[in-house]
């Protein structure tokens, strides 16, 4: 890293100097939303150590500032006690705050500086290499190391509750490598004697990586969080390692959530396609079983019954090498890496009918909240030295925030606010039309008055694209409304709400103006204000938040974008039913919401109603016939449903719409060659969407 680029992101101005007079500080390593991650010296020891810098929000008042502070302090403590008692977990070195010369507090924490790479790396160039996955001895052997840590972690009644290859680090050893835990900064310290029975507990929405959740962390009614959390996650790890891919196959949240809750459907080895004897088959399933108290109650106790059942094998059995790698959609490399999970949850449309997760959320388990690791680029250099956190140095040419792992003090919250309040961009070429023409917009949303006649008409057109289901162009023309009109606290506010999902902390900087000009807005957008601050705490309230947009909705029954707000609040909870009691009101006060009728076809769809879930879309477009994002999803159901020639059709239609849309021609290569069309028509299609992709791409 050049020193410039080094100086960039130093925001507290620390490069070059002595911290506490024994810290020298000599680089940055890694920089993000909540913090800056620094490489430096032990003066006194003149050892390297990793030091991390929490940025405070300028929203933050001294209470919630001291608060952070403890919470770091917290952080370190409970590194330190942990430390202490196995080598097996990154060591923290010291804990303390400075102060900035604008007065600001400043938290820190102090870390062993470590040589190596993630295991996620070390999967990467496995399957770059074609080696496949391990055989049973060679992961057991692997993760020895990372189950031990935590089996000492449960006696302490401490759990992880993210592990996942990303936080088990590689460290090079005189003895050979080994594995390091990393990020017990969103541990859940356990009360006295919790148990898997034990109700939830009160707070912020839960924080955990979705491909490595267990069913609990997704529904609280399953139970409480705790060392039968990490046993499920670390089983999922162990899977991946012989079978060379994920055992939770998605793209979305929602996959996910069914991935883990299937009861029909456990991810062991066997599930995942890999032959494994009956002895590791019976622990893994019991590992993974959906009912956390059926599981294994601590890692400990897991791994003795993992290795027992491996050693009980031959020779032969326990060194056979894994699966082969994974080369179709359902392997490790195809759609959305792991850090792009570790995010805020948007949806986007990706490939023009699949949903994915949006890798542009901000960071959602980390007090360093980091951009996405850009993982094609990842697996295609090699990893450098890391900091008792996780870093990758940006490929030329294009700079990437590094992903840091080092722990999180003020986690917040792991999923947005699905499909309504996070749908994420489509790809950079999709300019497709907005839904217009058929249904008009309610007098309800219509544009504040402005001194600025230019910043009006743009707050109308964002409200517009927003109901037609076009959220980026609605977000772009929101920004450009309030950058016209600063005293335009209704724009601040629809952006709070818009970006959430993908860019939580600009969203409360959004929230911040909005209550600045608070003076402009009418009587619906105050009670608004009001009512969604739970969602822009650290962490985030979304029962908090449910409870005022009933009420908001109960004094405003005809306004169909407040009952869209509740909706998706309630779909974020999972709370199926309750959300498609919103929509209905929604689609009754604005039969052109395309917004809702999305909102309305995903709880179908959560509730297991395909056809409800189809039939949603088709009186969405029934409404609208334009909606794009509508159609978008049809086509992805019908994909999954195996109606190649729907598929087909729908691809036409959305074409005809947009034919410079590079996903569509693509999408339409392949539901021609799914139907069974010439290959010269398959051919056209495809060597169209080529053409029309951008040269960086």
């Amino acid at each position: 890293m050049s020193a410039t680029a080094s100086s960039d992101r130093d925001a507290f101005g620390l490069c070059g100097t002595v911290l506490g007079d024994k810290y020298r500080v000599l680089e940055v390593v890694g920089e993000g939303g909540f913090g800056v991650v620094y490489r430096g010296v032990h003066a006194g020891f003149d050892a390297p150590i990793a030091l991390k810098c929490l940025k405070v929000p300028p929203h933050f008042d001294r209470r919630a500032e001291q608060a952070l502070v403890e919470g770091l302090r917290t952080e370190g403590r409970l590194l330190l006690r942990l430390s202490q008692r196995t080598s097996g977990i990154v060591q923290a070195l010291d804990v303390g705050s400075f102060e900035t010369a604008r007065g600001a507090r400043v938290p820190y924490l102090v870390l062993e500086w470590l040589d190596g790479r993630s295991l996620a790396d070390e999967l990467r160039l496995r399957r770059k290499s074609g080696r496949g996955g391990m055989g049973l001895g060679e992961a057991l052997g692997v993760l020895e190391p990372a189950a031990r840590a935590l089996a000492v972690a449960h006696g302490e009644k401490i759990a992880h509750r993210d592990v996942k290859p990303e936080n088990l680090f590689l460290v090079e050893t005189a003895g050979g490598p080994t594995v390091k835990v990393l990020d017990f900064g969103i541990a859940k310290v356990l009360a006295e004697a919790a148990t898997p029975e034990t109700a939830a507990t009160s707070g912020g929405a839960p924080t955990f990586t979705p491909p490595y959740a267990a069913p609990e962390q997704f529904d609280r009614r399953r139970g409480a969080s705790g060392p039968w959390t990490d046993v499920f996650a670390l089983a999922l790890v162990f899977v991946e390692l012989v079978a060379g891919r994920r055992a939770l196959v998605g793209e979305t949240l929602i996959d996910f959530l069914r991935a883990s809750c299937d009861e029909d459907r456990r991810p062991t080895l066997r599930a995942c396609g890999v032959e494994a004897p009956d002895a590791v088959e019976r622990v893994l399933a019991r590992a993974l079983a959906v009912d956390p108290s059926a599981r294994y109650p601590t890692a400990g106790a897991f791994w003795d019954a993992l290795a027992a059942a491996i050693g009980s094998l031959d020779g032969a059995t326990v060194s056979r090498a894994g699966a082969a790698p994974a080369t179709d959609s359902a392997g490790a490399d195809a759609g959305v890496s792991t850090a792009e999970y570790a995010s805020a949850v948007g949806i986007a449309v990706d490939g023009g009918a699949s949903p994915r997760v949006d890798s542009t959320a901000a960071h959602a388990r980390t007090a360093v909240a980091p951009e996405p690791l850009d993982s094609a680029a990842a697996a295609t250099r090699a990893p450098t030295t890391r900091a008792g956190v996780v870093v990758e140095e940006p490929s030329a040419g294009r700079r990437r925030a590094p992903l840091v792992a080092a722990g999180a003090v003020a986690a917040v919250l792991a999923v947005g606010l699905v499909v309504y309040l996070a749908r994420g961009p489509r790809e950079p070429d999709a300019t497709l039309p907005s839904a217009s023409g058929t249904e008009s917009a309610p007098s309800a949303s219509a544009a504040p008055v402005s001194a600025i006649p230019e910043a009006a008409a743009l707050y109308g057109e964002a409200l517009e694209a927003w109901r037609g289901g076009s959220p980026e162009a609605a977000v772009r023309a929101m920004e450009r409304a309030a950058a016209l009109d600063r005293d335009l606290g209704a724009a601040q506010l629809r952006l709070a709400l818009w970006k959430f999902g993908r860019k939580p902390v600009d969203a409360r900087d959004h929230y911040d103006l909005a209550l600045r000009h608070a003076a402009s807005l009418g009587p619906k957008e105050a009670a608004l204000l009001a009512a969604v601050e739970p969602m822009l705490r650290e962490p985030s309230d979304f029962e908090a938040l449910d409870a005022r947009l009933g009420k908001l909705c109960e004094d405003h029954p005809g306004d169909g974008e407040l009952w869209g707000y509740l909706a998706a609040a309630r779909l974020k909870r999972l709370r199926f039913d309750d959300a498609l009691a919103a929509v209905e009101p929604a689609l009754a006060a604005d039969p052109g919401n395309v917004g809702a009728w999305v909102l309305k076809a995903e709880s179908l769809s959560m509730k297991g109603d395909s056809a409800g879930q189809l039939a949603a879309y088709e009186a969405c477009l029934a409404r609208v016939p334009r909606a794009v994002e509508c159609l978008n999803k049809l086509i992805g159901v019908r994909s999954t449903l195996g109606d190649c020639a729907g598929m087909r059709d729908g691809a036409r239609r959305l074409l005809a719409m947009n034919p410079r849309s590079a996903t569509t021609q693509r999408q339409l290569a392949l539901s021609l060659f799914a139907a069974g069309e010439p290959h010269d028509a398959v051919l056209q299609a495809l060597g169209q969407s080529w053409e029309l992709r951008a040269e960086s791409d």
